[in-house]
């Protein structure tokens, strides 16, 4: 038997970031879901390949960071 993995359009991500992230800004909202993209390939995501995704300067990212509770502000972990 093969497994059916559930498909979910683009919208309803959309829709579920914005409610599981209710403080995030649009830039905000656009670099959880580029994050998601990326660990979604099975690796680790660093703050300049998410910043690329998301399209913005690699400093934007950062400070979303220091802000979020998922995701490690330290410069180690960048």
């Amino acid at each position: 038997m093969t497994a059916q993995t559930p498909t979910l359009s683009v919208d309803a991500i959309d829709a579920a970031l914005a409610a599981a992230t209710p403080g995030l800004d649009d830039g905000g909202r656009r670099l959880a879901a580029a994050v998601l993209r990326l660990l979604a390939a099975g690796d680790p995501v660093g703050v300049p390949a998410a910043a690329a995704a998301a399209g913005m300067p690699a400093s934007r990212p950062g400070s979303c960071c220091d802000r979020g509770p998922a995701c490690s502000g330290t410069a180690a972990a960048r």
